[in-house]
């Protein structure tokens, strides 16, 4: 669960030829590794992140 522009949004996982891709309406959650970016398809394939470069923080 994400929230994505003042709206709670439930991210389901799908298949993806490297890493791991959530999908949630029309934004992707894509993790690989430890770094995660978030995409609104609707800006098109080739569009920047809307938020980039994010990792996961260890305890």
């Amino acid at each position: 669960m994400l929230t994505v522009k003042g709206n709670a949004m439930l991210f389901v996982d799908t298949l993806a030829a490297s890493g791991v891709r959530y999908v949630a309406g029309p934004y992707v959650w894509w993790t690989k590794g430890n770094n995660g970016d978030l995409y609104d398809m609707t800006a098109g394939p080739n569009a920047a992140p809307i938020i980039g470069g994010c990792t996961s923080a260890s305890h």
